[in-house]
């Protein structure tokens, strides 16, 4: 399909979540297709002053906000069965259900919680993350993270008492016979029980706990090498769910 670049405004209240990069304007990778489609026809209709989108118009800004085509289809076909929108014709529109979706979402905007963690201060990096874990997970942890080494548990040291298990998502292990040593002191020492999966297709860096999910922007053992934060996207907490045990279970 040849892209015709639209000309889009995007609404202020949600800017943050579609940064502009060069002439295109990419749906911020936290939000799940879903979400993507119904902002494609909330914020034509945004721009447009009217309801209704036509069915090729909102394929077109779905594909201009960074999204695949056949992934479209797809969330047409799940927004209709989830009642999130009603389509006459060509035509489209939110539905009562699916205006409600979006404004729980854009009521969490301003409200997640950032960790910065600043390059070149190593040792301040590990401190940072230790505290963040102190702060901010409470129950179990699922961590996806494409590139572990023995490194990576030492920040979880912290959660002693706090929880039992850490599940590993992970494509690539450094210094596996030392990892796998580390996993038994775990146990051992610290009444943690960490178990390791792997999977490649993963990327990105996340952590679920029973109620909280965050986004890294890099891996816990390159922690200071690169200016990164860590974000609340507990507001997609579900999908993220259903994305680690889809992978977990492969």
């Amino acid at each position: 399909m040849v892209l015709k670049m639209p000309e889009i405004r995007i609404p202020e209240q949600i800017s943050e979540l579609f940064p502009r990069y060069h002439d295109r304007i990419l749906a911020d990778d936290s939000i799940p297709d879903i979400d993507v489609l119904l902002f494609s026809i909330f914020i034509h209709d945004y721009q447009k002053k009217s309801a209704g989108i036509e069915y090729d118009e909102c394929k077109r800004n779905f594909i201009y906000f960074g999204r695949k085509e056949d992934a479209f289809r797809k969330m047409m076909h799940l927004a209709k069965s989830k009642k999130y929108i009603k389509v006459t014709g060509s035509k489209i529109n939110l539905s009562i259900k699916g205006i409600k979706r979006l404004e729980s979402r854009i009521g969490a905007i301003g409200k997640s919680r950032i960790h910065i963690i600043k390059a070149g201060e190593s040792f301040t990096a590990v401190k940072i993350f230790e505290e963040f874990l102190s702060s901010e997970i409470n129950g179990d942890v699922k961590l996806c993270d494409p590139y572990i080494s023995p490194e990576t548990l030492f920040p979880f040291l912290n959660l002693k008492g706090k929880i039992k298990s850490i599940q590993i998502l992970t494509a690539n292990i450094f210094n596996k016979e030392k990892f796998d040593s580390y996993i038994n002191k775990f146990k051992k020492e610290l009444g943690i029980s960490v178990e390791i999966k792997e999977n490649k297709k993963i990327h990105d860096r996340y952590i679920i706990t029973d109620n909280s999910c965050w986004w890294m922007g890099t891996s816990i053992k390159d922690l200071g090498n690169k200016d990164t934060i860590i974000q609340d996207i507990s507001v997609v907490k579900k999908s993220m769910d259903e994305l680690f045990s889809e992978r977990w279970e492969e």
